[in-house]
């Protein structure tokens, strides 16, 4: 009796200890290799992945003076030409340092409303042509108006300003040029010319300037033909 109890406790023990290698191996099998472990397998895969150093482009801004020549955008970051009008449009009044003649007093005045620009907080309305504009004024512009340093067309004066100071100055005749782009790509929409048709008369004249004065276009003359690209819709 008691060698039959002892082998079959015997027995007993060396079937509990192939049950244990067995357990052990299986869990060996599934936890170690990722491609026996499915669950493991696609916990690797949708791991997201980390960034390979891509970066957001910035908004590129062309001078005006080489964007009014057209091909190039003004500003990258400007809202296409589409939509519903008006659409915004910032101005640019060119400049020829090597001219015999003085630029006019002052750009032509348009409609507040289809200005880019916003009010100046001191009581002024936007405007069209700003002395200095900000980027917030190219990033609200659709239209880029380029407008040409005056050029006579005649030698004989039409008017005078004056007398400063004693000092008295001639008005002749002058044409403009202007060009309509889309400020984000820098296509040319429309081009013509204007005729002065103001004595545009500045706030004071410097002794010693001999530059000649030229006839400033108006509002009356330059908003017509600006009217149908800003206020249509597409």
């Amino acid at each position: 009796m008691a060698v039959q109890s002892f082998s079959l406790k015997g027995e007993t023990m060396h079937g509990r200890a192939l049950l244990a290698l067995l357990s052990l191996a299986l869990l060996t099998a599934c936890s170690g290799d990722p491609q026996r472990n499915p669950q493991t397998a696609i916990s690797s895969s949708a791991k997201p992945k980390e960034s390979t150093g891509s970066t957001r482009k910035q908004p590129v801004m062309t001078p005006p003076e080489e964007a009014c020549h057209g091909g190039v955008p003004f500003y990258t970051a400007s809202p296409p030409y589409a939509g519903a009008g008006p659409h915004r449009v910032i101005g640019f009044w060119l400049y020829n340092p090597d001219s015999e003649v003085s630029s006019p007093p002052y750009p032509p005045s348009l409609p507040p409303s289809w200005a880019s620009s916003t009010p100046d907080g001191y009581g002024n309305d936007a405007q069209v042509f700003e002395l200095a504009p900000m980027e917030a004024d190219f990033k609200q512009a659709q239209l880029a108006l380029c407008m040409s340093w005056p050029r006579l067309t005649g030698k004989a004066a039409v008017g005078e300003c004056g007398p400063y100071q004693g000092v008295t100055r001639e008005v002749f005749p002058a044409d403009y040029d202007f060009q309509v782009f889309e400020a984000r790509t820098g296509r040319l929409i429309k081009s013509f010319t204007l005729s002065g048709s103001e004595n545009g008369c500045p706030a004071q004249i410097t002794l010693g300037d001999k530059s000649m004065l030229p006839q400033a276009v108006g509002e009356e003359a330059l908003a017509p033909e600006l009217r149908s690209l800003v206020e249509r819709d597409f």
